[in-house]
């Protein structure tokens, strides 16, 4: 990677980093008064495992069949989002199937997390671990599920694969095993509090895209200071011509949603948005028609440039407000949400933005 006319380049080689992508603005539900006389509990901790277990069988057939009508029965924003376009990346490939052995997981490890609740939306916390179809690699996820009214599903929101050597504390329970959602005066006693994570994450992947990264109030590693590489090491995945690519990250979270962890702290899923603006440094972008080139979404042709819109839901692990405390974003679900191919001609980045 090297800086070109303030931009970074992109070189076409193999990549140097292997972060899974895969797993969009988000928008959290209020709560919602229930009818009079309706008693709204949360789910026992055999039903959440339930329901964890009936995600996963559905999840592992509708990526099987890339079943989008499917997906849309058990997800929704912002996670949906990013799916739904997976699916529709794939179609455009004329992939029938979502990546090769998607639908084939050994899930050795699963635990339910659920706050005491009483309206609606009802929500719980899952971790759970997998290994690859060979058995070559283990990776471990968060998911987020919630419920909105008494007769709508329970539906996946927010996802997130954890890097190899997070730390990850534990999540914090009472004498009844309930978890507690973090909110109000729990939340302004967290190191950063958790509304203003997404502005200040997205502010330091700018400065990391532009080769000046300031850690504080985060962690120095991977998905913080070096969140540039991991980026256009995204675009390095493509075949394209070598590129100049501009990033803009743009924060556009108001509710995070967080679990209060042991030692008063909290794991808090977020949302930032970003744009990568691809140039040409000499000749064309030629998408031919196994749509290779510049994804699924960009139809056949020739162009002078492209933009690709994807979407990160992240987790932080936030220590309670301290001198010393830091904030550690430990994984995130990554995915195109956008793409396009812009004309020739075109001045990009500039002119296309």
């Amino acid at each position: 990677m090297l800086p070109y006319d303030g931009a970074m380049l992109i070189r076409r080689r193999a990549a140097l980093l292997a972060l899974a992508a895969g797993i969009s603005a988000s928008v959290m539900v209020t709560a919602a008064p229930a009818p009079a006389g309706e008693l709204v509990l949360p789910p026992t901790q055999s039903a959440a495992e339930r329901i964890v277990d009936e995600y996963n069988a559905k999840n592992d057939a509708n990526n099987a069949s890339l079943d989008i009508e499917g997906q849309a029965a058990i997800e929704g924003a912002p996670i949906k989002t990013i799916d739904d376009v997976a699916y529709h990346e794939a179609f455009g490939r004329g992939e029938t199937r979502l990546g090769e052995g998607a639908d084939i997981r050994d899930i050795s490890d699963i635990s339910v997390f659920v706050p005491d609740q009483s309206s609606y939306p009802l929500t719980f916390l899952a971790f759970e671990r997998f290994a690859s179809p060979d058995g070559s690699s283990v990776n471990e996820q968060f998911l987020v599920f919630a419920k909105t009214s008494s007769d709508s599903p329970w539906k996946v929101t927010h996802a997130a694969s954890l890097l190899p050597d997070a730390i990850v504390p534990d999540v914090a329970t009472d004498e009844h095993g309930l978890a507690t959602l973090v909110k109000g005066k729990l939340a302004s006693k967290l190191q950063v509090n958790p509304t203003k994570l997404s502005p200040k994450l997205a502010r330091l992947w700018q400065d990391s895209a532009e080769g000046v990264p300031i850690a504080k109030p985060f962690e120095p590693g991977l998905l913080t200071t070096d969140a540039g590489a991991v980026f256009l090491n995204e675009l390095e995945q493509l075949p394209i011509n070598e590129s100049r690519v501009d990033f803009k990250f743009r924060s556009t979270e108001t509710q995070p949603l967080c679990f209060a962890t042991d030692a008063a702290g909290a794991l808090c899923f977020f949302v930032i948005n970003y744009r990568a603006t691809l140039d040409p440094v000499s000749g064309i972008y030629v998408q031919d028609d196994s749509r290779v080139t510049l994804t699924g979404l960009v139809v056949p042709g020739e162009y002078g440039g492209a933009i690709f819109e994807r979407t990160a839901l992240v987790l932080a692990a936030v220590p309670k407000r301290s001198n010393l405390a830091r904030v550690d974003v430990i994984g995130f679900y990554n995915g195109l949400v956008a793409a396009q191919g812009t004309p020739k001609g075109v001045n990009v980045p500039g002119d296309a933005v």
